[in-house]
């Protein structure tokens, strides 16, 4: 059923409203007119089956600033016109590919969401215009990979999510220009691969960095390079073999390292920093344990 407009619905045009909430009422569609003329800074259109969405339906709306459309079945989605959007709710659809004109022009957008969806790919550029971008989730989707300088203008940036995706390989730019960013959320997906350099621009992380339950077989040394404030790292249930030297180097405020569920059976001297107090290996594979195996790290 496609929904009609507010007029048939006896919805004055010319009044002021905060909030409309049209939803659990089957929709399947939105008429161009819908919203005509309307004047509201909040519309929800949660759990109805609203396939698709005309770029005209909001045109009209005068001050959407919060828009809901979570748990519908859109395949697609290109909200260009809605300049004064800050929030964008589009968990639990179909969507597959986000396009890089999605967004374009939404230079106001603090807070968007993509929560399962089957998104598969993510073009580039599609966040070139939300510089005040907060917070972006992209969890529960089937993402491979990230590009590199995908988020290259989301320098306020602080909390993304990326959990239970199907990520493999975390490029040196994955997270270029993330400036901001306080809390990254990667558990659950199949990483293999960290280049170095990967968190070069993470000198305001301060959070704890989880990667557990990924297929992680090998660290370089350095590999946490630019992640100088963390203090915790969670690497738990991954196939690392060994640790070796200086694969936390450069993390100064480091004081747990979780290590647990492994495969690891050799641990190279200096491998852990002097600032770590704590150090969890159990569910591994070691043998023996050298002298100078935890020499380095002066705070055990």
């Amino acid at each position: 059923t496609t929904f009609p407009s507010l007029a048939e619905m006896r919805v004055d045009p010319k009044k002021v409203y905060s909030f409309l909430s049209i939803s659990n009422k089957q929709y399947t569609k939105l008429s161009v007119q819908a919203f005509k003329h309307l004047t509201i800074e909040k519309i929800q259109l949660v759990a109805n089956r609203i396939e698709s969405l005309d770029e005209r339906v909001f045109e009209k709306v005068i001050n959407l600033a919060n828009l809901d459309i979570s748990y519908n079945l859109l395949e697609n989605v290109s909200l260009s016109n809605l300049v004064n959007l800050t929030y964008i709710n589009l968990n639990n659809n179909e969507l597959k590919v986000i396009k890089s004109r999605s967004f374009s022009g939404l230079n106001k957008i603090t807070n968007l969401y993509f929560s399962k969806n089957r998104i598969e790919e993510i073009e580039m550029d599609t966040f070139k215009d939300q510089a005040k971008l907060i917070d972006l989730d992209l969890s529960r989707n089937r993402l491979k990979h990230i590009k590199p300088n995908l988020f290259a203008t989301q320098r306020s940036l602080k909390t993304l999510d990326l959990t239970f995706n199907y990520i493999d390989i975390i490029f040196r730019d994955s997270f270029k220009g993330l400036l901001q960013i306080e809390e990254l959320q990667l558990k659950n997906n199949l990483i293999k691969v960290i280049e170095l350099g990967s968190f070069n621009d993470f000198n305001s992380f301060s959070s704890s960095l989880t990667l557990e339950f990924q297929r992680i077989k090998e660290l370089e040394p350095f590999t946490f390079n630019g992640v100088s404030k963390v203090q915790e790292i969670s690497l738990n249930y991954n196939l690392l073999t060994r640790i070796r030297n200086q694969t936390f180097a450069g993390i100064n405020y480091l004081s747990r390292v979780e290590l647990q569920f492994n495969k690891i059976s050799f641990i190279e001297s200096n491998a852990f920093e002097a600032t770590i107090k704590s150090i969890y290996l159990s569910n591994n594979q070691i043998k023996n344990i050298e002298n100078k195996t935890f020499q380095s790290a002066t705070s055990l």
